[in-house]
């Protein structure tokens, strides 16, 4: 007998030989080895254009991958005699149970692969959810990791991301508007606390001040005891913005100070009556 066509083991009417392990073996080397050189296809292109390898072909490859693994699957069945259309029909019934209990699961793969194709979310954006602001870290077929501000990891389904609304604040641009909003005493000059504002943002090496997305002051309102001011400006930096509204705020009140401005604080007076003063 040829060493090539010894059996290696059995399963009713399944038999596999060494010729047979050879080819598998060889073909999922071969496969691994041609989504490698996809990969850095990839990545090489995204060097070239100067762009995030993770945020434009990530999603790209992995929907590629699924595809090739779930056909390469399909054809080693097939070429070790597995009759798949005999193998679906007899488990038809198994299907339908597993689906209704898996239900939600299967719609996390679909969403998977709508976010995969669409390119809705992306990784590197910065997404509002539930009220909570994530940058995406990662995205798989069931599921998706994000990071919040507290650099805590979670792990989202992903058909949050297509019932759901969800805020993607770099889905245009990976610059955004923010602002900082400041109550200024009635005796201030509203003219150098605009032109305070103003030095400050340029100060600011986090804001962007180029033609288009130029900062600006706007005096909002008459507060209860104070003039509102509020001070707008672009930063790329969005997922951090927090940090960059705390700067700003340090240094306005430093510049007020220098410059005499208040900055004033709720008053009340209290009227107390009586009769007698030693209640008082």
């Amino acid at each position: 007998m040829n060493i090539l066509d010894y059996p290696l083991f059995k399963i009713k009417t399944i038999q596999i030989n060494v010729r047979e392990a050879v080819v598998i073996t060889t073909a999922f080397v071969l496969l691994f080895l041609l989504l490698y050189a996809l990969k850095f296809v990839f990545k090489s292109r995204a060097r070239r254009k100067k762009v995030d390898y993770n945020t434009n072909y990530q999603s790209i490859f992995l929907l590629v991958s699924y595809v090739v693994w779930i056909f390469f699957i399909s054809i080693i069945l097939s070429y070790i005699g597995l009759d798949l259309s005999l193998l679906i029909a007899s488990s038809a019934a198994l299907f339908v149970g597993v689906g209704l209990g898996l239900q939600q699961t299967f719609n996390d793969f679909v969403s998977g692969i709508i976010i995969l194709l669409e390119g809705t979310i992306k990784v590197g954006d910065v997404v509002e959810i539930d009220n909570i602001v994530v940058q995406v870290v990662e995205i798989k077929l069931r599921t998706s990791r994000v990071v919040n501000r507290g650099d805590i990891t979670v792990i989202v389904p992903n058909h949050k991301f297509i019932s759901d609304s969800v805020i993607n604040w770099t889905y245009n641009d990976k610059k955004a508007r923010f602002s900082v909003t400041v109550g200024v005493d009635y005796s201030s000059d509203v003219r150098l606390v605009e032109k305070i504002l103003y030095e400050v943002a340029d100060l600011h090496e986090s804001l962007i001040a180029d033609e288009v997305h130029k900062h600006y002051v706007r005096f909002t309102d008459f507060g209860d005891s104070y003039f509102v001011f509020e001070l707008f400006f672009h930063t790329d930096n969005t997922f951090r913005v927090e940090r960059t509204k705390s700067d700003l705020r340090f240094m306005i009140l430093e510049a007020f100070q220098k410059n005499g401005i208040k900055i004033p604080f709720p008053q009340r007076d209290i009227h107390v009556y009586g009769t007698d003063k030693k209640e008082l």
